[in-house]
């Protein structure tokens, strides 16, 4: 007889073959797969541009563009919902002394390191998120 295990113990299972310890490891491993997913697609329609001699319109239903949104969007989400996540895990964490908190890298404090990731993440973020308008409008200037 085999007996079902419960949720908790599947979901230890699963995170012990994942390697993934907390809900911000989540986040980055589907920001990661999702950004490659981007890449391959940026490569997969610069190799569609480059094998016509004519201009090449691709509708808004070509495998190409649907992954490429979709993956776009999974990053976006993903690293804001760690922006989100963190933030919240770093009220909820104690300070140890009254101190400002310094940003220099020599002195390492784990409030300010997690202030920086934070910070980095959210500025990452905002440029994935821009891309796509800066795509759209062009980069050529007037």
């Amino acid at each position: 007889m085999s007996e079902r295990l419960s949720s908790d113990e599947e979901g230890e299972q699963l995170r012990s073959r994942l390697g993934l310890d907390t809900l911000g490891q989540v986040f980055g491993a589907i920001a990661a797969v999702g950004m490659g997913f981007l890449l391959l697609c940026f490569f997969a329609l610069f190799a569609v541009v480059a094998q016509s001699s004519d201009t090449v319109e691709l509708p808004l239903s070509h495998p190409i563009v649907i992954v490429g949104i979709c993956s776009w969007a999974c990053v976006v989400v993903s690293l804001f919902s760690y922006v989100i996540w963190a933030t919240q895990r770093l009220r909820n964490q104690p300070r140890d002394s009254d101190q400002p908190v310094r940003w220099s890298t020599s002195d390492p404090d784990p409030y300010g390191e997690q202030e920086r990731r934070i910070l980095a993440t959210l500025g990452f973020g905002l440029i994935v998120l821009l891309m796509p308008v800066a795509m759209v409008t062009g980069s050529g200037g007037s």
